[in-house]
């Protein structure tokens, strides 16, 4: 069961990572481009767990807590460069974005 909780998690954490690729990018607003990027903090969190709870024939899984600890570090990284795009695009001015 674990094993295919693990599958089920990566092929959703691509899904969603890949999502913005396929979208259409306007020249005039590239916010509602950008704001869809709360998708890939999502995606990219539940891809590391699912990596990492993934036991295979060469390595063991990582213990569930510590893999949930992974992936709230790197959803929060996601999420400072997610906020930090963000800010950028909707105010035009870099200290914005550097202070978010």
């Amino acid at each position: 069961m674990p094993q295919r909780i693990s599958t089920a998690g990566i092929i959703a954490g691509v899904f969603t990572s890949t999502m913005l690729y396929f979208m259409e990018s306007t020249a005039n607003d590239p916010t509602s481009v950008i704001g869809s990027m709360i998708f890939v903090v999502a995606g990219g969190a539940l891809l590391t767990y699912s990596l990492l709870t993934r036991e295979t024939s060469r390595k063991y899984a990582m213990n569930r807590t510590r893999a949930a600890f992974y992936a709230l570090s790197v959803g929060l990284m996601l999420f400072g460069a997610f906020t930090s795009t963000i800010s950028y695009f909707e105010m035009n001015e870099t200290y914005i974005s550097v202070t978010s």
